[in-house]
């Protein structure tokens, strides 16, 4: 067998639901050596008997299980530690690959080995089966900078130059499970910081992003799962995540690009906004919605200013834990 050319990297925790149309999406990627990576974060719905029967069929997978309960951002350093191919891929159990665009892709980190990180377009996919392009009104500026007459729109990938760091750093227009990533760059800066808890695939991102060149393709590469999580608890640790990753490359970013220090500081304040919504703390709310909004002008900001206004005069029921930490973490 050949050497593996990309390491497919599935972390699964009780996914049983969704985990065989991910694998499934993995391994008809149309190129040789790719490998398929799962791991099994000691699920409890069966997972393991499927994994084991799938084995057992041939499957070319290959499959680490591990006791239980230490996260993807774990989980996901243990499929590194096993990859073999120069480029490493991650895909969540509940999401689905657009087989073909992710071949185009690896053509690309093959073509320019020092890409650091790939990412591309993604549809949503809901529980009825809907599907939604995502919507790029949440990242203006990374809009602006792929918009056709910004770049050649005709390129099946698009370099994002020195301007990647700042553009992820600032309004995160990544999806994890539409990331190639040069396997030695990841290495090289560490892996996942497993300790954030939440966003630490965004912190990735931007130290990869910082790191070397950033790629982008426009046409969708996956579908990506929403599921709902309004839980106050999560809310809080998304929050406090975002706020720890843009405090933490501020300086280095700030360097680079100061406008995406500044959306940086708007996202800050929209996150605490968020987390003050899901704690039903209107006032506050109110006024860190109202930074975002100072910091960063947008039509989007003025009207979250104004629902959180409304709410102040005239409370009624939300429905936390959809905001921008969910969309950054």
């Amino acid at each position: 067998m050949s050497a593996p050319r990309l390491s497919v990297i599935i972390p699964t925790r009780n996914c049983l639901e969704w985990l065989p149309r991910a694998m499934a999406s993995a391994l008809a990627v149309p190129v040789e050596g790719v490998e398929v990576i799962i791991v099994d974060d000691g699920s409890t719905d069966g997972t393991a008997e499927f994994l084991a029967q799938a084995e057992a069929s041939g499957l070319a997978i290959r499959v680490l299980r591990r006791a239980g309960g230490e996260g993807a951002a774990s989980a996901r350093n243990a499929g590194l530690a096993l990859a073999q191919a120069p480029v490493v891929g991650f895909l969540d159990a509940d999401d689905i690959w657009q087989p073909g665009r992710i071949a185009e892709r690896l053509a690309w980190h093959e073509a320019h080995p020092e890409t650091a990180l790939s990412f591309g377009e993604y549809e949503t996919l809901y529980a009825d089966n809907r599907r939604a392009p995502r919507l790029l009104g949440y990242t203006p500026r990374f809009a602006a900078a792929v918009a056709p007459g910004e770049q050649d729109w005709q390129s099946e990938i698009l370099a994002l130059g020195a301007a990647g760091a700042g553009l992820i750093y600032g309004e995160n227009p990544v999806c994890t499970s539409v990331v190639l990533a040069s396997r030695a760059a990841v290495e090289a800066v560490g892996g996942f910081d497993a300790s954030l808890g939440q966003a630490e695939d965004w912190d990735l991102w931007v130290r990869l992003a910082l790191h070397g060149p950033v790629a982008y393709a426009p046409r969708p590469q996956g579908l990506h799962m929403h599921r709902d999580d309004s839980l106050s608890s999560e809310v809080r640790a998304r929050c406090l995540a975002v706020a720890t990753v843009l405090e933490r490359y501020g300086p280095a970013i700030r360097a680079r690009d100061p406008a995406a220090y500044r959306c940086g500081r708007a996202f800050v304040a929209e996150a605490r906004a968020e987390l003050a919504e899901a704690e039903g703390r209107s006032l506050a709310h109110l006024g860190w919605q109202a930074r975002a909004l100072l910091r960063q002008p947008s039509r989007r900001r003025a009207k979250a200013s104004l629902r959180a206004l409304a709410r102040c005069l005239l409370p009624r029921r939300g429905a936390p834990g959809s905001g921008l930490a969910a969309r950054m973490a």
